[in-house]
């Protein structure tokens, strides 16, 4: 078979490992359905991918074109006439000197097409559009929507029927369903996360990295702190949100059941994506002496691979990072979620059936008024009720949820297999 090329988009580096997780799973399951030896993978990688860290993260040899997106957006930005800009922008976009060769086009999945992230979403969908007249373009493990800027509907109506959609949870699938009247070329998937990322079976690799932070599996309670905070997200003072999460870690930590337990504090981003790193270290510092004796800080980058296995090892994980919450549940653990945004019901509550342990934390007076430890210490005390009959339920949800996105990822290949 003709080597295909598949450029990826949304795919920028590792550094946040929700995102890398999302195009480690792709480029693995693409690869399997193909054959490494008939793929070459391009995307829209920037200064912070480090291509020897993604190879290592992946299971056999991988073609990566590193050079691909530099050298033509170079085409653009070194252009110091705004004419000449424009004629470029138009001959790389709109006439196809970017795609050239390109086989197939996966826009990897997340909530980048959402107005919480972007009003101009807009824009993003054009580009997409004018691509398909080209090449073919799917849109994987999407959350999308809700739209209230006319521009962004517009184009979701008279765009998106161009371009095959792959929704993560049900509530996507319905939105763009009655909202847009999209059918055809729409489908009920599941978060690309969901899927074991390529080395995560490794037992090797487990052993080496709960050795190394002196771990024993069911022995510990993970916390993912969102770097997030701003005013729109979770509450408008970053000093409550830090006292308020200090006072989750030391309640969770003196409940009678957990009190043998050993604390993890792991950074899920790092720059460009919140800097969590210093987070953690920061959170350490504000501990008492007694529970600092307990706790783990991981704020280095230690890759997606290594970041699951700590989550899904541990007895349960406390996260602002909805990707921390799916690799916990992913590898049979549950998750207590402080959700910021829709998509936590729409793949925890709805694809895990998990809405029993999500708490919606976007809200100034839960932490104004230091209400959010209290539930998440009521959450704590019913998972820990309930934890024998909630780990029975883990695993047939995310097999579901496998099932429906290994389906999806074989109608994608299917045509490049001809």
């Amino acid at each position: 078979m003709e080597r295909k090329k598949i450029l990826l988009l949304k795919f920028p580096n590792l550094n946040n490992y929700g995102t890398g997780m999302m195009g480690l799973v792709a480029m693995q399951q693409i690869s399997n359905r193909l054959g490494a030896e008939n793929v070459e993978f391009i995307s829209d990688f920037n200064s912070y991918a480090n291509f020897n860290e993604i190879k290592s993260e992946l299971k056999g040899p991988f073609v990566i074109n590193s050079d691909y997106d530099k050298k033509h957006q170079n085409k653009i930005v070194n252009n110091s006439s705004y004419f000449s800009r424009i004629i470029n922008y138009i001959n790389n976009f709109i006439c196809g000197e970017y795609i050239k060769g390109v086989d197939l086009i996966v826009v990897l999945g997340g909530d980048c097409f959402t107005e919480e992230r972007s009003t101009i979403v807009y824009k993003d969908l054009i580009r997409l559009w004018l691509f398909s007249f080209k090449v073919k373009v799917v849109m994987v493990g999407q959350t999308m929507g809700p739209f209230n800027n006319w521009k962004n509907r517009l184009s979701c109506r008279y765009l998106l029927p161009r371009i095959d959609i792959f929704a993560r949870d049900s509530w996507c699938y319905n939105y763009l369903q009655n909202e847009f009247s999209l059918k055809n070329k729409l489908h009920l998937s599941a978060d690309l996360a969901m899927a074991d990322l390529p080395l995560e079976n490794n037992q090797e690799i487990k052993r080496n990295i709960l050795n190394t932070y002196n771990l024993n599996s069911k022995g510990y309670i993970s916390f993912v702190i969102s770097g997030i905070q701003t005013e729109g997200f979770y509450c408008n003072s970053r000093e409550q949100y830090v006292s308020n999460w200090k006072n989750i870690i030391e309640h969770v930590a003196s409940i009678d059941a957990l009190l043998t337990k050993k604390i993890v504090l792991l950074a899920h981003t790092f720059k460009p994506y919140g800097e969590e790193d210093e987070f953690v270290k920061n959170m350490f510092n504000e501990l008492s002496s007694d529970l600092q004796s307990r706790t783990v800080v991981v704020s280095e980058r230690i890759l997606q691979t290594r970041a699951r296995l700590i989550l899904g090892n541990g007895l349960f994980t406390i996260t602002g990072r909805m990707h921390a919450a799916v690799s916990t549940f992913q590898m049979g653990t549950p998750a207590i979620s402080l959700a910021y945004s829709p998509k936590y019901n729409g793949v925890i509550g709805n694809g895990l059936k998990r809405s029993d342990l999500i708490i919606y934390a976007n809200d100034n007076q839960l932490w104004a008024t230091g209400d959010i430890v209290c539930k998440v210490t009521e959450k704590v005390n019913y998972l820990l009720d309930n934890y024998d009959h909630i780990i029975s339920d883990i695993k047939p949800a995310i097999e579901s949820q496998k099932e429906l996105l290994m389906k999806s990822l074989d109608l994608i290949c299917q045509d490049l297999k001809k």
